[in-house]
C-alpha cells in the first residue's frame, strides 16, 4: 500500500464531504448571511470597512471564538464569529486601547444582532426564529471541533473576522428557498430564547 495514495484518498473525501455539505445549503442563504454580516458589522465596527466574501481561512488563525444559535420550528442554525484581535486592534483606531473583554462583549451582541437580522427574515417563511446567547471563547483554551452541517463561511477583507454560519432542519423536510425574499433589516426588537 502507497501511504501517499492513502492521504491523498483521505484528503480527496474531505474536499469532496465539504462541497457536498456546501452544496445541501438552502438557496439564497449565504445571500442573506452576507447580507447580515454587512448590515451590522459597521454599526457596531464604524471605523472599518466590511465587504464579506467567501472564505476557506482556517479556524487556526484566529484567538477568540463567540457562538451563538438560532431556533425557528424544526430548523436550528449556529452562527460561529472567529475573530483575531490583535489583528482586529491593528485594524481599528476606536478598538485599539481597547482591553479585550469589551470588544468581546461588543462581539458578543454584534452575534445576536447579526442573527436577529437573519430571525427577522426568517419570519417572511413563517419560521419565526428565535436567537440564543452567545458564548465566547478563547481559541487556546478551547478547540470546538468541526462543524459537519451545510454551513457558509465568510471572511471580511482584513481577514480579522471569519464567520461560519450552519443551518439545518432537524426533521429532515425539504431544504429551504431564500431567493424569494428580500432581505431586509428590522425595524423593530427581534425574540430572543
Amino acid at each position: 500500500v502507497n501511504p501517499a495514495a492513502i492521504v491523498s484518498d483521505g484528503q480527496k473525501t474531505v474536499t469532496e464531504s465539504k462541497q457536498f455539505l456546501r452544496s445541501l445549503v438552502a438557496n439564497g442563504l449565504d445571500r442573506l448571511f452576507k447580507f447580515s454580516a454587512d448590515s451590522i458589522f459597521p454599526v457596531f465596527f464604524p471605523d472599518l470597512k466590511f465587504n464579506f466574501s467567501d472564505s476557506d481561512e482556517s479556524e487556526n488563525n484566529y484567538s477568540h471564538l463567540i457562538i451563538c444559535s438560532i431556533v425557528a420550528k424544526s430548523f436550528v442554525g449556529q452562527l460561529f464569529i472567529n475573530v483575531n484581535l490583535n489583528l482586529l486592534k491593528q485594524s481599528s483606531k476606536e478598538l485599539s486601547a481597547q482591553p479585550d473583554d469589551v470588544i468581546l462583549k461588543i462581539l458578543n451582541e454584534t452575534s445576536n444582532q447579526l442573527l436577529g437580522i437573519i430571525a427577522f427574515n426568517l419570519n417572511k417563511l413563517n419560521l419565526y426564529g428565535r436567537v440564543g446567547l452567545p458564548l465566547d471563547i478563547q481559541r487556546s483554551t478551547y478547540s470546538p471541533g468541526k462543524l459537519f452541517v451545510p454551513s457558509i463561511k465568510i471572511h471580511d477583507a482584513s481577514r480579522a473576522f471569519m464567520l461560519k454560519f450552519g443551518f439545518l432542519d432537524t426533521e429532515g423536510n425539504q431544504r429551504l428557498d431564500f431567493t424569494k425574499i428580500k432581505c431586509e433589516m428590522p425595524q423593530d426588537d427581534v425574540d430572543f430564547l
